[in-house]
């Protein structure tokens, strides 16, 4: 979370980016589209604040144990502005769901040699995917992935699937 709000937050709003929203939010309105951004608001963040959103992050620190229903992470400050990362905040947890499911999946079935990871296609990217399938493997046992570039990257893992599936996997 902390390496990703870092890179999230590190550089400030420039006048020539929020000069750009504004020509894209008035072109989208005159054809019919959303309108709802609030210039005012974004060229105080420039000219008060430095270009830096006036938000307060709150965050767990990586690797802590939670339990479920409890809070992770909170952003406090005007609502465009806290909902602005919301898509990345999620992300975040990406690993964790994966890992998650996957040891649930493992359990029910009785044997992690019996689950094969089929997650490739559904990943955001190729390297949200053998994140994925790390935490899938060090938070269950699970060792077979459909993917055969995983199995290259990480030894501990072994190619499987169908043939059709692992074709196209490769492509």
């Amino acid at each position: 979370i902390r390496k990703m709000l870092s890179e999230l937050l590190a550089f400030p709003i420039l006048q020539h980016e929020l000069d750009f929203a504004i020509a894209a939010y008035a072109e989208q309105e005159s054809r019919g589209g959303n309108s709802k951004f609030d210039k005012d608001l974004w060229q105080k963040v420039i000219s008060e604040h430095g270009g830096k959103l006036p938000i307060t992050i709150r965050a767990v620190e990586d690797g802590t144990i939670v339990r479920p229903g409890e809070p992770v992470i909170s952003v406090e400050g005007p609502s465009e502005f806290a909902a602005i990362y919301e898509a990345f905040f999620l992300r975040a947890y990406y690993e964790t769901v994966v890992a998650t499911d996957a040891k649930y999946l493992a359990d029910i079935i009785g044997n992690p040699e019996r689950v094969a990871e089929f997650g490739c296609r559904a990943a955001q990217n190729e390297a949200a995917h053998m994140d994925g399938v790390e935490a899938m493997y060090v938070g269950s046992g699970i060792t077979k992935t459909s993917d055969d570039a995983a199995a290259v990257a990480y030894p501990f893992l072994k190619a499987d699937g169908t043939t059709a599936h692992r074709y196209l996997a490769c492509h």
